[in-house]
């Protein structure tokens, strides 16, 4: 799976429909806590977000869906955060098995 073109995008059409950013701008800034060019600049060059940016983005909209008190909202963050844990333990093995065949 290509993590830019397939999670990233997933995750911002999601974050959209459930209002918590506007635009890419908005969720690069406000959600990943980038500068507004993050998420155009990382899928555009087809680069891995770090662990750390997968996290951020996490936190952020957890944070910003139960601020609104919508169900909807809150169960969409909760469903991509659970998207993002699963893309970090997929990591985690990989770079196991590499350490392991060394």
């Amino acid at each position: 799976m290509s993590i830019t073109k397939t999670l990233l995008d997933d995750i911002y059409t999601q974050a959209k429909q459930a209002d918590l950013c506007a635009s890419k701008y908005e969720f690069s800034e406000k959600i990943a806590g980038r500068s507004k060019r993050w998420l155009s600049t990382v899928t555009s060059q087809n680069v891995q977000p770090s662990a750390l940016s997968l996290i951020t983005i996490s936190t952020n909209l957890n944070r910003y869906a139960l601020e609104t008190r919508k169900r909807f909202t809150i169960q969409t963050a909760k469903k991509i955060a659970s998207t993002i844990n699963q893309e970090l333990i997929t990591r985690i093995c990989e770079r196991s098995d590499e350490v392991q065949m060394r």
